[in-house]
């Protein structure tokens, strides 16, 4: 099918689908899911979709990082880490002990417990947005956490990979680790410092849009820099998110939400639904449902009770705990990888991939109703 012809049909079903059920009091990123699903029953989408689609996320994520004050993020860093490590530990363990059990093999139940590790807060940003709820203390906690999380599971990600090569180097990792954490925080400190004195000069550009245009260069030199030291690039778009925010003024965000909402970020959620192919473990459902309640149970007990001992009420650290349910990048990238290293079959492969569909589609249903019995 042609590019074009795709792109406009996604946004067409996106745009009715999100509409459908925002006037339901639900997210729009449920319907624009349920309309990739509709979409992907039809036809495949085209590796030039799968870009556009990475670049929603990473203009979700710098949408995100703008309505972020930083000061407020390090105020529940405490949170935050405690909420990453329990909500790293338990799905790890829960995830790998549930496997072991069906397939007795060490290796491929430590990848699947990997894959549970790492939040995806993609749809949890979005849905938090959508309720203008993001720049809360449940919003804050979920987003310092996910960032802790991705760098740990990567990590983690780092040693099963070579256990399974039987070439184990704890000092490479826990060196990665530091280096993610150096960049996050160096990336931060340098960028508050000096984007007063950027947005001085900017500000006598002649170029029409051109403070918009190296803002959005800025978030994907960051995002190309965070990839290449083994981050996931939305953590580099989220932080240039945060920077630029210190200076935007609300019709520079305008626009940057404009193009964010309005085109890339619906076609991310789509390209989701399009991913999720229901057809290929319809054989494994029994699979798809002890997988969705190890990974959705683990992360919701995780994540609430590191918020419980970070100080947050129940009531709260329960939502948290939803908000850290979704997987997708990191988790994909675990089990790709263990499918590459002949650990993970196809079968289950596509078990995994469907599990981590579903958890990106009730999440957001999830949090709108907790966030209502608050």
């Amino acid at each position: 099918m042609d590019f074009l012809l795709q792109l406009i049909l996604i946004l067409i079903f996106a745009t009715i689908f999100g509409e459908f059920f925002q006037r339901l009091n639900q997210p729009s990123v449920v319907g624009e899911i349920i309309a990739g699903i509709l979409l992907g029953i039809f036809f495949v989408p085209l590796e030039s979709i799968k870009e556009m689609a990475n670049l929603g996320i990473l203009f979700l994520l710098f949408l995100a990082g703008t309505e972020i004050d930083v000061r407020d993020l390090m105020d529940v860093g405490w949170q935050s880490s405690y909420t990453a490590i329990f909500g790293l530990v338990l799905p790890f363990f829960f995830g790998s002990i549930a496997s072991y059990f069906i397939w007795k093999n060490i290796l491929l139940s430590l990848f699947v417990g990997t894959a549970f590790t790492a939040t995806s807060i993609g749809v949890t940003v979005k849905t938090l947005m959508d309720m203008d709820r993001l720049d809360t203390i449940v919003g804050r906690t979920i987003i310092g956490s996910a960032i802790i999380d991705d760098i740990l599971g990567i990590s983690l990600l780092g040693i099963v990979s070579s256990l399974s090569l039987g070439n184990v180097s704890i000092s490479k990792t826990f060196l990665n680790t530091l280096i993610g954490i150096f960049f996050i925080i160096i990336i931060l400190y340098t960028g508050i410092k000096t984007i007063n004195i950027i947005a001085t000069h900017m500000n006598k550009l002649l170029l029409v849009e051109g403070t918009f245009m190296i803002f959005v260069i800025l978030a994907l030199i960051l995002a190309f820099f965070a990839e290449k030291i083994g981050l996931n690039m939305i953590i580099g778009s989220f932080v240039a998110g945060i920077i630029i925010g210190k200076v935007a003024d609300h019709h520079l965000l305008g626009k940057v939400s404009a193009i964010s909402r309005g085109f890339f970020i619906p076609i991310f959620f789509a390209f989701v639904g399009m991913s999720t192919h229901l057809g290929l473990s319809y054989q494994n459902l029994d699979l798809i449902f002890l997988f969705l309640i190890v990974a959705s149970l683990s992360k919701i007990l995780g994540g609430g009770i590191g918020s419980l001992i970070g100080g947050i009420s129940i009531k709260e650290s329960l939502v948290i705990g939803i908000g850290m349910i979704p997987r997708t990048e990191i988790a994909l990238a675990v089990i790709t990888v263990g499918s590459g290293l002949g650990i993970i079959s196809p079968e289950i492969f596509s078990a995994l991939v469907i599990t981590f569909a579903f958890t990106v589609f009730i999440t957001p249903i999830l949090l709108s109703f907790s966030y209502r019995n608050l």
